[in-house]
């Protein structure tokens, strides 16, 4: 995420000014050595925003047709968390629980989002 010395100098643009390329995703641009990747900044930024709209409104619990996730049965809970890799038991909800939890501890999200996006979750009957 660190521009490195690649090219030529720019003295036209000012002391110490080269052809960069990016130490990580090979982004190239004029700069001072050392200068951020300004591509890097935006494509973490981009899969951030990204990461929180899936944890906070999965696909799976918003859905146009067909019932929600917590809507359906719970014989038909247990048939969609087998299809979908949700072996340990814990079902689908409790594990996107457990991921709304691990991204408040790393601060992805806030606490108020977590609670917010898990109180849209409708309160099922155990089978």
């Amino acid at each position: 995420m660190t521009g490195r010395v690649a090219g030529f100098a720019h003295p036209e643009w000012g002391d110490n000014v080269y052809d960069l390329v990016c130490d990580t995703c090979g982004a190239g641009w004029a700069g001072y050595d050392g200068d951020p990747c300004e591509w890097c900044g935006r494509s973490l930024q981009r899969l951030l925003e990204a990461q929180r709209a899936e944890l906070l409104a999965p696909h799976w619990l918003i859905t146009d047709h067909g019932p929600r996730y917590d809507e359906l049965a719970p014989v038909d809970r247990a048939v969609w968390d087998r299809t979908r890799g949700q072996t340990s038991g814990a079902g689908s909800v409790a594990t996107w629980i457990d991921r709304l939890a691990r991204a408040v501890k790393v601060g992805l999200i806030t606490p108020a989002e977590a609670r917010k996006a898990a109180g849209r979750m409708k309160r099922t009957r155990a089978a």
